[in-house]
């Protein structure tokens, strides 16, 4: 089944459901429904995952999720159908008009050794920004813009550059990251919130310092309402070891490159402080015992239980536990990076029980667990 395939490629590539998300430009609670069967990905999802993990959508797909693909088709046509007929009926110039911006977005405009056009980068107030590279280089559509570069160390500083290039300029304001609601009554809440920080570490989104996302707003709007939704613009860099496949909107191979850079326009998002007080707090071995409960459930099982709401960062952990077998003799086994969260970057910490069950020991009780920070920075 594609839920099941889709769980085991991830793994295989030792990817997040969070880390696929940010390759696949999708939340990672769609991944999440992706995986418990409870949804399936859109035509653009397929063709990046296929892409992304160099396979073909017959090897994705078995016959039985064919027939769940067109069954969810077949049922969402015979709700939209009488929606269509009525837009035909009283909106037939408005439809004319939308396929033809369909049309339009089938076409590609493709800049080769170029970065973005002038009016974009005014457009996102990045008039005077530098590209990291324009040989072998490409930009598709004004928004994706892939290059050739020599190392990781051309991509930290270029990162750094752009960092400081929205810190410094005068039309830029509240440089942020995004997180989830904070607190335990909020789980529910699908709604993301920006968070200020003058902090390069804070942008980072995964734990090899190669992939950054910046938030920003244009003109903070001085008529802006506590809780109302702000437009912000978003700045994707990422650095690839080796050269990725770009692919056009046709799935049509157009360049290899290890540097990506995306801008686009993002709504309805919220400023966090409209909502919440926070505390950030960085979690050491020295603090660690002040945020969390290490609680034996059973002969083989344990939880690691947040004792507050924090806004965390950086938490990363190598677990040891010993257990013994019936014959009192120890066993000490290790976990790296093993939290349901795995990787946790800036977020707010649920009052939600990490739960570790020690697998492959029969016979045998835990006597002792021990957790440590493993240094990231």
């Amino acid at each position: 089944m594609f839920n099941e395939k889709l769980k085991s490629l991830r793994k295989e590539h030792n990817l997040t459901q969070e880390e696929l998300g940010k390759i696949l430009c999708v939340s990672r609670s769609a991944v999440a429904k992706w995986e418990q069967g409870k949804g399936i990905p859109n035509k653009q999802s397929v063709i990046d995952l296929c892409n992304f993990f160099n396979i073909t959508k017959e090897e994705l797909f078995d016959e039985n999720d064919k027939d769940i693909v067109i069954e969810n088709l077949t049922i969402d046509n015979k709700k939209n159908k009488r929606n269509v007929i009525l837009l035909i009926i009283l909106c037939s110039l408005l439809i004319v008009t939308i396929l033809l911006i369909v049309l339009l977005q089938d076409t590609d405009t493709i800049y080769h050794d170029e970065f973005y056009q002038e009016n974009t980068l005014e457009k996102y107030h990045l008039k005077n920004l530098k590209t990291i590279s324009n040989i072998e280089s490409i930009c598709i559509n004004e928004q994706i813009f892939s290059s050739k570069i020599n190392d990781k160390e051309t991509f930290d500083e270029y990162v750094e550059y752009v960092f400081n290039y929205l810190q410094q300029s005068p039309n830029i304001s509240r440089v942020s990251f995004l997180t989830y609601a904070p607190t335990k009554e909020d789980l529910s809440n699908t709604n993301y919130y920006l968070v200020e920080s003058s902090d390069l570490l804070d942008y980072k989104e995964d734990r090899y310092n190669k992939s950054f996302d910046f938030y920003y707003i244009i003109n903070f709007p001085s008529n802006h309402k506590t809780k109302d939704r702000v437009e912000v613009v978003h700045i994707y860099i990422h650095y690839d070891d080796t050269y990725r496949n770009i692919y056009n909107s046709k799935n049509e191979l157009v360049f290899e490159g290890n540097f990506i850079m995306k801008l686009e326009t993002v709504d309805g998002l919220y400023l966090i402080e409209d909502y919440y007080e926070y505390e950030k707090v960085r979690i050491t071995n020295e603090n660690f015992k002040d945020y969390f409960d290490v609680i034996l459930c059973n002969e083989l099982r344990f939880q690691v239980v947040p004792k507050k709401y924090s806004f965390l960062a950086n938490l990363n952990l190598e677990i040891s536990v010993t257990i013994v077998n019936s014959y009192d003799e120890e066993i000490t086994c290790e976990e790296k990076n093993n939290l349901h969260i795995e990787y946790l970057q800036y977020a707010y910490l649920y009052m939600t029980a990490y739960e570790f069950n020690i697998e492959n020991f029969k016979n045998c009780s835990i006597k002792e667990v021990v957790i440590s920070m493993i240094d990231i920075s």
